[in-house]
């Protein structure tokens, strides 16, 4: 069974950059730009982990849609790990304490985000050949 992502990101770039790096486990990205095009996915598909950008322009900020999983019971179950161009103390601990299970700063590597990943409590499997 394949393990579902949601990159929420204007940048499609970055779920290029996911697809590239998963590319050897059964994974299927999903991306979304606006995160109103985010909360109609959710309404339907329940990923297995969130990537999130905290900076998508005229949306309002990615800590919106943190805030609003904490009060939704099927939606909190999910892991959210936070992508952000920010690399600064307070977008981190903010991005925790409103319920990211991760934090990877842009310009992510392959292995950063496996290790964010298996945090986040995602076990992948290796596709067959």
């Amino acid at each position: 069974m394949k393990t579902l992502i949601l990159v929420i990101d204007d940048n499609e770039t970055e779920g290029l950059l996911v697809r590239h790096f998963l590319r050897k486990y059964q994974v299927e990205v999903i991306q979304v730009i606006t995160l109103p095009e985010a909360i109609k996915f959710l309404e339907k598909t329940l990923p297995d982990l969130i990537i999130l950008d905290l900076n998508i322009p005229a949306q309002g900020e990615g800590f919106e849609l943190l805030r609003k999983r904490v009060g939704l019971p099927w939606l909190s179950s999910i892991p959210v790990i936070v992508s952000s161009g920010r690399g600064d103390l307070d977008a981190i601990q903010r991005s925790i304490t409103c319920g990211a299970n991760g934090y990877l700063i842009k310009g992510i590597t392959e292995k950063k985000l496996l290790t964010e990943i298996k945090k986040a409590g995602i076990k992948l499997t290796l596709k067959k050949d």
